[in-house]
């Protein structure tokens, strides 16, 4: 049995253990951690925890965005500060949604948004860039829930 769970125990108290690991099994786990702040994640049914997450993984990857609302979202994060990150990753989070690094992101979806704040949050220190990606799936969750 893998973490601290024992016997069929659910690992409701220690969900931050998760978030630990999936933040550092690299960039394609980034949604995940984004939404595994909210989990009571359950070592008996692991599969019951992470399904809602591939859910909102695949609405994201088809919720096309345009330029503008790309445009305004990355404004309210940083010009308005609903988003807690370093105002300065604005740049840095433009750029890597309109010139995006890797031909998956290049869709214009709510997927690739992310994935720009992300890829932009690796300028941070490791506490940082944790506390920021948990934010973003926050702010983001807020800003397009009703579109689903």
């Amino acid at each position: 049995m893998r973490g601290p769970a024992r016997g069929r125990e659910c690992l409701r108290g220690h969900s931050h253990w998760w978030r630990s690991r999936a933040i550092c099994t690299g960039a394609r786990k980034t949604l995940e951690v984004i939404f595994a702040h909210r989990l009571h994640f359950s070592w008996c049914r692991p599969d019951a925890a992470i399904e809602p997450m591939r859910k909102q993984v695949e609405a994201w990857q088809r919720s096309e965005l345009t330029d503008v609302t790309a445009k305004v979202v990355i404004y309210e994060a940083f010009i308005e500060g609903r988003l807690e990150a370093p105002k300065h990753l604005a740049r840095s989070v433009h750029d890597l949604y309109f010139e995006p690094k890797y031909e998956e992101f290049r869709p214009r979806t709510i997927w690739s948004l992310s994935n720009a704040f992300t890829f932009a949050f690796k300028e941070l220190d490791p506490i940082p860039q944790f506390k920021a990606t948990v934010k973003l799936g926050e702010f983001l969750e807020a800003r397009f829930s009703q579109s689903f």
